[in-house]
């Protein structure tokens, strides 16, 4: 089975083509089965509204984005992280594992489903290889991580 990620900054649409792809029914047939998608940012949504160790560790980071009924506000969240390059960094570092774990789990589902292809989703934010996985860098090639290095992404 094949992995293809599709990263790219918020709002450029690479939900859309995830959809277009996977509900390609040429597409599936062509590659041998149906498609399987995986959303990173989705995933780790859901982790962050549960209870539990990254809640935890997120609260104790930025307390002031504990909800009156002790949940995570993502809105108080976003506003203090992507203000604060530091505290966004750190959130990148808390929330990586996580993303990891989830897309293993994704990956084994699609492998036993028989799917010839996983499509992963994720924000890649201003084109900053620091924010990836050590992994995830390692395995791209010096051209790559020039051509993330050479761009110049301007925000609101």
């Amino acid at each position: 089975m094949k992995v293809i990620g599709i990263a790219g900054a918020i709002g450029v649409g690479k939900s859309s083509v995830a959809r277009a792809l996977v509900s390609d029914a040429g597409l599936g047939r062509d590659l041998g089965g149906a498609l399987h998608y995986f959303n990173a940012d989705d995933a780790l949504r859901s982790a962050r509204n549960q209870a539990g160790p990254l809640q935890d560790a997120i609260l104790k980071l930025l307390p002031a984005a504990q909800g009156p009924d002790g949940s995570l506000n993502q809105a108080a969240l976003a506003s203090a992280a992507f203000s604060d390059p530091a505290l966004l960094k750190q959130l990148e570092r808390l929330q990586w594992p996580v993303a990891r774990a989830a897309m293993h789990v994704a990956r084994e589902e699609a492998v036993a489903s028989g799917a010839p292809l996983l499509l992963v989703e994720a924000i890649a934010r201003h084109g900053d290889v620091s924010a990836m996985p050590p992994e995830a860098e390692k395995a791209l090639l010096p051209e790559q991580v020039a051509a993330f290095e050479r761009m110049n992404f301007r925000t609101g």
